[in-house]
């Protein structure tokens, strides 16, 4: 049953979204069409490292592939939520990097043969900050819309509190 689920429903768990996104397809703005084709990417290359693990007994040099692909696929994600033009300048120069740097470990430092850790940690790394930098800017957003009013409200009361005399004497002023 184990790997029923692992061997089964888990590849196929892909299948629905694309399936909604294949449907809606017109309606999909350009980051969520980004995404349907990060979920076909990732269906095609399951399937490809399914049969190059049954006929060649590894799947690696799809895995470095993937990891490649997959980095600038959802940099470009990232791009197309970003409405400042220096975030996407310095998202293509992420991008170039990461395919330098993958080229480069290849050749280098782990073959073709092997996991790719050094990629798949870097790539890591990179898709952590854009999203904690992504949700940061809309809490922040969020934060300044909702908090803000708030905020002056309190600062308005904490000043009434701590220095009631000058408003004090501004109320008969005012009267």
């Amino acid at each position: 049953m184990k790997y029923f689920f692992l061997g089964v429903i888990v590849p196929f768990s892909i299948l629905l979204p694309i399936f909604f996104a294949f449907f809606n397809y017109k309606k999909l703005d350009k980051s969520a069409a980004i995404i349907l084709y990060y979920l076909l990417l990732s269906a095609v290359i399951s399937v490809l490292a399914e049969i190059a693990q049954k006929k060649f007994r590894t799947n690696l040099p799809l895995l470095h592939f993937y990891t490649l692909a997959e980095l600038v696929v959802l940099v470009q994600f990232y791009k197309k939520l970003t409405i400042v033009k220096s975030n996407t300048v310095f998202l293509s120069a992420i991008q170039l990097f990461f395919i330098a740097f993958c080229v480069t470990n290849v050749f280098l430092w782990q073959s073709i043969k092997t996991y790719p850790s050094y990629t798949l940690s870097l790539g890591a790394l990179i898709l952590m900050l854009l999203a904690a930098s992504y949700y940061a800017k809309i809490l922040f957003v969020t934060l300044m819309l909702k908090l803000l009013p708030c905020l002056l409200s309190g600062l308005i009361q904490a000043s009434f509190f701590i220095f009631p005399e000058p408003f004090f004497f501004l109320s008969f002023l005012i009267l």
